[in-house]
C-alpha cells in the first residue's frame, strides 16, 4: 500500500484496547515513480545468455 495518511479514527493519541479498530484515509501518491531505465548489463537467464528486453 502507497500513500500518505490523512485521516485517523479515532484521533492519534486515543487509548485503545487490544482488537478495537483503527480506520485510516489514505490519498494516493500524485507523482508516479518515473522511468525507470532498464538494468545494464541485462541480467543472465539460467542458460546463462543475456535476456532480451521485452517491448
Amino acid at each position: 500500500m502507497h500513500g500518505r495518511v490523512v485521516d485517523q479514527s479515532p484521533p492519534p493519541g486515543t487509548v485503545l484496547q487490544r482488537w478495537d479498530v483503527v480506520t485510516l484515509v489514505v490519498a494516493r501518491p500524485e507523482e508516479t515513480a518515473g522511468v525507470r531505465e532498464p538494468r545494464r548489463p541485462l541480467p543472465l537467464d539460467r542458460s546463462g545468455r543475456g535476456t532480451k528486453l521485452q517491448t
